[in-house]
């Protein structure tokens, strides 16, 4: 009987808290601060509360050790990226991002391997912050590109990264600014003599409901297009309740790509004008050549880029053109239901929407 009472015990000391009471020493933590003793009695619990693998557990310690500078948990804090990188893509994100803040408050980082295998587009900006802190220039130069590589291009993220990158005159930056994606042309098909216009704007506003640990994200500001090129700007932004807006921040993937490109090669500029024409509509044939001759301008003035580059041994122009891409968008911005526009068929290098 006494070997038995052993074994339980000893199995009860293996299982350790169970998550009733790392719920509530956590509780206590929230509401305290440390020096005082309820919450200074719940706080060596923070290390079985980050190794839990409840999503609100250890989204609530990592906001802990963040907000009290408790550094000695940074390399649990790494283990629960390492972790949470592990689990299905749809699976919630909170504690990853209160992991990644906690760092980035503690003024830590994790291994690049780390911090990008767990990069997905609701913590690219938290990967970013702590990336571009990185002082040895080629180990940052090294992580932006892999960065860049992830392809989250709808992101801030992506395009500070490129920024970053260009400042540095790294060439790296240059595979997904001329090739990473096709090249978007518009053609606008019209009835004669017409004109047309539009605009929009879309924003809104949501009710974040009270919760703990609260909302944390990390707002990329890049530089105005116009202006001299420089690092984007990076704010903590907390918001635990009230009205906060929802609108997103579209960046004009068109205009920072030539943008980046410019600044490589100054003497040969695309403008996003280009990218647009316009025919008023006479007949299907006249739209054909069209588009052929839209693509071929824009192919042509890609190419003069591509060879100024080459001038600077910064790209291989075989390499590049075997790469380019183009998709073109013919717009219908007709009124009237006339002749139907030609049926064009994708090749290679180009293919079409009609819309």
């Amino acid at each position: 009987m006494l070997l038995a009472l052993a074994a339980a015990t000893l199995c009860a000391l293996n299982q350790g808290p169970t998550r009733e009471e790392l719920a509530s020493d956590l509780q206590a933590m929230r509401h305290g601060r440390p020096g005082q003793a309820e919450f200074d009695a719940a706080a060596p619990s923070l290390g079985a509360l980050l190794e839990s693998q409840d999503e609100a557990l250890v989204a609530g310690a990592a906001y802990l050790v963040g907000v009290h500078d408790f550094e000695g948990y940074a390399e649990l804090l790494v283990e629960v990226l390492r972790r949470d990188a592990q689990r299905p893509v749809e699976a919630p994100k909170r504690a990853r991002l209160h992991a990644l803040d906690a760092l980035a408050q503690l003024g830590r980082s994790a291994p690049p391997d780390v911090l990008l295998g767990c990069c997905t587009s609701e913590c690219a900006s938290a990967v970013y912050a702590m990336l571009a802190r990185e002082q040895d220039a080629e180990r940052r130069a090294a992580g932006l590109a892999r960065l860049v590589a992830l392809g989250l291009r709808s992101e801030p993220a992506h395009w500070a990264a490129l920024v970053d990158l260009t400042l540095l005159r790294e060439p790296r930056a240059l595979g997904d600014l001329l090739h990473g994606e096709a090249w978007e042309l518009e053609l606008d098909v019209v009835d004669p003599g017409a004109h047309h216009g539009s605009s929009s704007h879309t924003s809104g506003f949501g009710y974040a409901a009270a919760r703990w640990p609260p909302h944390v994200s990390y707002s990329i500001r890049l530089p105005d297009l116009n202006s001299q090129l420089r690092s984007a700007e990076i704010r903590r932004v907390e918001v635990a309740a009230g009205c906060r807006s929802m609108s997103t921040t579209s960046v004009p993937r068109l205009g920072w790509r030539l943008r980046l490109l410019r600044e490589f090669a100054p003497s040969a500029p695309l403008s996003a004008a280009e990218f647009k024409a316009r025919v008023e509509f006479d007949n299907a044939e006249q739209v054909l050549e069209a588009v052929e001759a839209h693509v071929a301008r824009v192919r042509a003035r890609i190419a003069a880029l591509v060879n100024d580059l080459a001038a600077t041994k910064l790209v291989d122009p075989a390499a590049v053109n075997a790469k380019l891409r183009f998709q073109v968008a013919v717009k219908d911005l007709r009124a009237a239901d006339l002749a139907p526009l030609p049926h064009l068929a994708n090749r290679g290098d180009v293919t079409f929407r009609v819309r």
